[in-house]
C-alpha cells in the first residue's frame, strides 16, 4: 500500500494541501476546476482552448499533480487535465479489491442526479455485505480510479470488496474469495479489478496466481496490481508476477510542487523523474505511474486525524496509489471498446505510454522506462523525445 505521504515537499507540499482543501471542501464544480460548457470563466475553461466540442478540461490543485503527469508527454506539467468526452468510463466497473469503501464520500457523488456510482460489494473480513473502510486504503485508491475531481474515469462506478483488515493486512484466501466473488456477481459490461496489495513468493503464492490468472483469461476482467513496495525485484511477488495482468510501478517528479519556470528548457531539465524510492521493480513490471504524495479520498480515521467526513481528504504514497491511475486510463477505454480484451486494453496502455522519461539509480535490470499516459489513442507516438537531452504492501 504505502503509507501517509507529504512532508518531502516541506513548504511547498503544505501550500498544495491548503490550496487543495480550500478549493475541495465546498464540493461546488468551479472550486473544484470545472466549469458547464459555455459559462463564461476567467481561470477555468469546461472544454481545452482550441480543443473544440468533445474536449474537457479540469484546472487543477498542484496536490492533483498526478493527473496532471499522465496527461502530457513533456513536462512542465501544465496545471490542467485534458480529457474527451468519451473518457468518463461510462458503463465500466472497476473493482476495488482492498480495505472496503466509504460510498458516502463526495468524490462518488452521482453526476447531474443519475444513479449512485459507489456500491458495496462483499466484506470477507467480517463475512457481511458491508465492506466499511475502516482503514481508508481502499477508498483512496477508489477515489482515484473514479473520484469526480481527484479520479481519472469520473463517470464509472467502483465496487469495493474487503479483505483488508484496519490495519492493512489480510488473509491470501480471503483475496482468492474475493475474485472468485468477482467473477460469479459483477454487473453486466466491462470490468476492471484493482489489486493493491500482494505476498512474496513461497507455498501460498500460487494460490493467489491461479485465480487472477483465471479472471483474466477466463472471464475477460483487466485486472491491474501494484507491483510492490520492497525494492526488491518484481518478479518475487505475486500478483504482480502474473504476465495477464498490468503490473504498475511509481513514479516521482522532484518539482511536482513548484511554481512552472518560465523557461520550458530549463522547465524540462530541472524535472528530473524519479521512483518512488521503495518500488519494486524489474521486468514484471509493465510501466510507471504517479505514486508519490497522492491526495485523494480520505475514508479511515487513521488517515485523516480521526475525521472521516464526505469531504475529506489524505496523501499517500506508494505502489498502491499509481494503480487506480492505470485503471482509470483502462475504464475510459473500455467506455468506447467495450467488447475489448484484457490483452488489448493492455497493450493500447503499454504502446501509448511515455517512453524514456525516467532516471533512477532504482530501476532494476529489465525495468520498463515507460510512464502512463492517459490518452493512448490520440495519435501522438509514445517516443516523443524530450526536451532536453538529459539522459503497497507493507504499512498501508
Amino acid at each position: 500500500g504505502g503509507g501517509g505521504g507529504g512532508g518531502g515537499g516541506g513548504g511547498a507540499w503544505a501550500a498544495a494541501e491548503a490550496e487543495a482543501e480550500r478549493g475541495l471542501a465546498s464540493g461546488r464544480r468551479e472550486d473544484a476546476g470545472f466549469l458547464p460548457p459555455g459559462a463564461p470563466a476567467p481561470r477555468v475553461r469546461a472544454f481545452a482552448p482550441g480543443g473544440g466540442e468533445g474536449q474537457r478540461q479540469q484546472n487543477l490543485h498542484s496536490a492533483l499533480w498526478n493527473l496532471d503527469r499522465i496527461d502530457q508527454r513533456r513536462l512542465p506539467l501544465d496545471g490542467r487535465f485534458t480529457y474527451s468526452e468519451s473518457d468518463g468510463g461510462r458503463g465500466v466497473t472497476v473493482y476495488v479489491v482492498d480495505s472496503g469503501l466509504y460510498r458516502d464520500h463526495k468524490e462518488f457523488a452521482p453526476w447531474e442526479g443519475g444513479p449512485a456510482r459507489a456500491h458495496w460489494g462483499y466484506d470477507f473480513v467480517d463475512d457481511d455485505d458491508e465492506p466499511e473502510d475502516c482503514d481508508g486504503h481502499g477508498t483512496h485508491i477508489a477515489s482515484t480510479a473514479v473520484g469526480r475531481t481527484v479520479g481519472v474515469a469520473k463517470e464509472a462506478h467502483v465496487v469495493g470488496v474487503r479483505v483488508l483488515d484496519c490495519a492493512g493486512s489480510g488473509a491470501i484466501s480471503d483475496v482468492v474469495a474475493a475474485l472468485d466473488w468477482v467473477s460469479r456477481n459483477r454487473v453486466p459490461g466491462p470490468a476492471v479489478v484493482t489489486l493493491s496489495l500482494g505476498v512474496s513468493l513461497g507455498q501460498w503464492s500460487r494460490s493467489l496466481e491461479d485465480p487472477v490468472r483465471s479472471l483474466v483469461r477466463e472471464q475477460g476482467v483487466m485486472v491491474v496490481v501494484a507491483s510492490g513496495n520492497s525494492a526488491v525485484d518484481s518478479c518475487f511477488v505475486a500478483p504482480g508476477n502474473v504476465e495477464e495482468t498490468l503490473t504498475v510501478a511509481a513514479s516521482d517528479l522532484d518539482t511536482k510542487f513548484s511554481p512552472p519556470p518560465s523557461d520550458l528548457q530549463a522547465a524540462a531539465a530541472d524535472g528530473r523523474e524519479g521512483l518512488y524510492r521503495w518500488s519494486n521493480t524489474g521486468s514484471c513490471v509493465d510501466l510507471f505511474a504517479p505514486g508519490v504524495d497522492i491526495y485523494a479520498a480520505c475514508g479511515g480515521a487513521g488517515r485523516c486525524q480521526g475525521n472521516v467526513t464526505p469531504s475529506s481528504y489524505a496523501w499517500a504514497s506508494g505502489t498502491s496509489m499509481a494503480v487506480p491511475l492505470v485503471a482509470g486510463v483502462a475504464a475510459n477505454y473500455l467506455e468506447s471498446h467495450p467488447g475489448a480484451a484484457p490483452d488489448q486494453v493492455k497493450q493500447v496502455i503499454l504502446e501509448g505510454a511515455t517512453e524514456g522519461r525516467l532516471e533512477s539509480p532504482h530501476l532494476m535490470p529489465g525495468s520498463p522506462n515507460r510512464v502512463l499516459y492517459s490518452k493512448p489513442l490520440d495519435g501522438s507516438a509514445g517516443a516523443e523525445p524530450p526536451l532536453s537531452t538529459r539522459e503497497f504492501l507493507g504499512g498501508g
